[in-house]
């Protein structure tokens, strides 16, 4: 029996395996299996892989960076990205990242012309869609709950135009994701796009955008919110 997974943590918000279970369902001929493989650190990924049997595995937070060191070879996409959503195990060992989130999110985005858009987040999917964005001719601007060095050191080959976490009001927001935190009568201060790009963690405990404390800035200030979560 063919096995794949998905590697994160936490992931038990997750539906892909609910998705590959049913895309699965369709191929009579096959009996393929998909599990969530929550790993508490990236260390255990070998000993999860070879236990499992896994010939191949998706990859979300916040192992999308950190799974890079495992892999054998990276496809030129995911190279370009520095980040890795799709991981194929071959029959010789070879472990090959993909990146797929890119072009999935520029698939996304397909019927809209280029404007700017306001990225939160810095991390493997933050870079996945600035990197999609800027192939699109987007303009980026980007909001990190961390010291805006390092996120400047990752993104900025891409060239990203970056603006300081600094100057967003909504920064403790982020970092903390308390909705009594949110003054959203400055939300019009912060450096908003045409289209708003949640890759924060914050979709992950949050878990419905009607308990997210930026609910009412997606709906009043841009035209277009994605959550990546």
């Amino acid at each position: 029996m063919p096995y794949y997974g998905l590697i994160g943590h936490p992931i038990k918000h997750s539906w892909s395996k609910k998705y590959f279970d049913q895309h699965f369902a369709s191929y009579s001929d096959k009996d393929y299996h998909y599990e969530l493989l929550d790993l508490p650190t990236i260390e255990c990924l070998p000993e999860q892989i070879a236990h499992k049997g896994l010939r191949g595995f998706n990859v979300t937070a916040p192992y999308k960076e950190r799974v890079i060191p495992y892999l054998s070879q990276l496809s030129e996409q995911a190279t370009a990205i520095g980040a890795v959503n799709c991981v194929v195990v071959n029959a010789d060992g070879r472990w090959v990242g993909y990146n797929t989130d890119a072009p999935a999110f520029a698939h996304t985005l397909r019927n809209y012309a280029p404007h700017s858009a306001l990225v939160l987040g810095t991390g493997g999917a933050a870079k996945a869609v600035c990197y999609a964005l800027r192939c699109m001719g987007w303009r980026v601007n980007m909001v990190s709950r961390y010291p805006m060095a390092d996120a400047i050191g990752t993104v900025a080959p891409m060239g990203v135009d970056m603006n300081t976490v600094e100057h967003c009001p909504m920064a403790d927001a982020i970092g903390t994701v308390a909705p009594m935190e949110v003054d959203m009568n400055t939300v019009e201060h912060c450096p908003m796009g045409d289209a708003i790009g949640t890759v924060a963690p914050m979709g992950v405990y949050m878990n419905t955008v009607e308990h997210c404390p930026m609910a009412d800035a997606i709906g009043t200030v841009a035209p277009m919110g994605v959550n990546m979560n």
